[in-house]
C-alpha cells in the first residue's frame, strides 16, 4: 500500500497566532533531494483542516519553533489515504526529514534523521 493523501485537523481551541506552530510546506530542490524554498506557511486554527498529496517529496514541517506557554500543546488530529501502489513507484521505508535553517550542520541532527528514516533502527525501538 502506498500513503496517498494526508488530512491534518487542529484541535487546539485556545491556540494563538503568537505561539507559532504554523505547518509549513517547501518545495523540492531536486539538485540536493533535499527541501528548496518554504512556498507557504499554515498558520494553526482551531478546526483547520489541510488536505495534501503525500509523495517522497512533499517537505513539510514546522518551519519555526512552537513557543506555546507551559502547559499547553499544539493538538492535531492526522490520517492517511492509503492506496494500491503503482508499479513504478519507488520503495519507501519512513519518512524522510530535513533539518531546519538553524540545523543544518549539526551532526547529531544529522544522525537522528538518518536514525529516523532507518527501518533497522525503528525495528530496536519500537515493539509490536
Amino acid at each position: 500500500m502506498q500513503r496517498k493523501l494526508n488530512i491534518i485537523v487542529y484541535v487546539a481551541k485556545d491556540w494563538k497566532d503568537e505561539y507559532g506552530g504554523d505547518l509549513g510546506l517547501w518545495e523540492h530542490d531536486s539538485s540536493t533531494n533535499q527541501p528548496g524554498k518554504l512556498v507557504t506557511s499554515i498558520p494553526c486554527k482551531f478546526n483547520r483542516a489541510l488536505i495534501f498529496d503525500t509523495t517522497m517529496n512533499s517537505w513539510h514541517g514546522l518551519p519555526d519553533p512552537v513557543t506555546c506557554p507551559e502547559g499547553m500543546s499544539r493538538n492535531s488530529l492526522a490520517a492517511y489515504y492509503l492506496c494500491e501502489a503503482p508499479n513504478i513507484t519507488e520503495d519507501r521505508s519512513k519518512a524522510l526529514y530535513a533539518p531546519n535553517e538553524n540545523q543544518k550542520g549539526d551532526e547529531s541532527i544529522k544522525e537522528l534523521i538518518k536514525k529516523r528514516a532507518s527501518l533497522a533502527y525503528a525495528k530496536e525501538v519500537y515493539k509490536k
